[in-house]
């Protein structure tokens, strides 16, 4: 094992390097997973997560669509709606990431993170359609980070929520596509950051 939290550190950087890469082919998508990771571990440090944990969940969050690297641009880049043959390979995403993942011992731990980071509360995500408690925390912390990031940008279609509107979308989808305890605790986080900034 690692010596100590501060041994991940390389990792952590490593991980930055290869999100760099996936923004290189999606300009939308340019700083999206920096953004999930922090807040994934302001949510995770809400539930009481500490020294390494932290670590491996900021990796994790980093890498949660390293699988986009396998799927064609043309799709990852489309404007339209998406074909349902298109949207099959997109939710291959996090099968992709968990094999580039795997390759690595050092992120074994996380391999189920990021494969199941698409998965609903109610059984409805992809790609095993696990619910409730056969969804690994770290991954219930990812689904919400990622959607209120998701939420929260302008894309070329549509123009983002304002923190408040995705916030309360969270707190709708409470239940049914996230983990209720992880949304609260999400939340609490999102707003205590706001007020530190303001």
């Amino acid at each position: 094992m690692f010596p100590g939290a501060a041994g991940l550190s390389p990792l952590i950087n490593l991980a930055r390097v290869l999100v760099a890469a996936i923004d290189q082919r999606d300009r939308f998508m340019v700083g999206h997973s920096e953004r999930v990771a922090r807040y994934a571990i302001e949510t995770a440090k809400r539930m009481n997560w500490s020294g390494s944990d932290l670590e491996f969940i900021e990796i994790a969050a980093l890498l949660h669509d390293i699988g986009k690297i396998s799927i064609p641009e043309a799709v990852l880049t489309k404007v339209k709606p998406l074909t349902s043959q298109e949207w099959k390979m997109i939710q291959m995403h996090p099968y992709y990431g968990a094999q580039i993942v795997r390759q690595m011992n050092a992120f074994s731990r996380i391999v189920p993170w990021i494969y199941h980071h698409q998965e609903h509360w109610d059984g409805t995500g992809y790609p095993d359609q696990l619910s409730k408690q056969e969804i690994p925390p770290a991954s219930a912390i990812i689904a919400v980070a990622e959607a209120y990031t998701m939420m929260t940008t302008d894309l070329p279609y549509r123009s983002g929520f304002t923190s408040e509107e995705a916030l309360n979308k969270i707190r709708e989808a409470a239940g049914t596509q996230f983990n209720p305890e992880v949304a609260e605790a999400f939340i609490e986080a999102v707003r205590d950051s706001q007020s530190q900034s303001s």
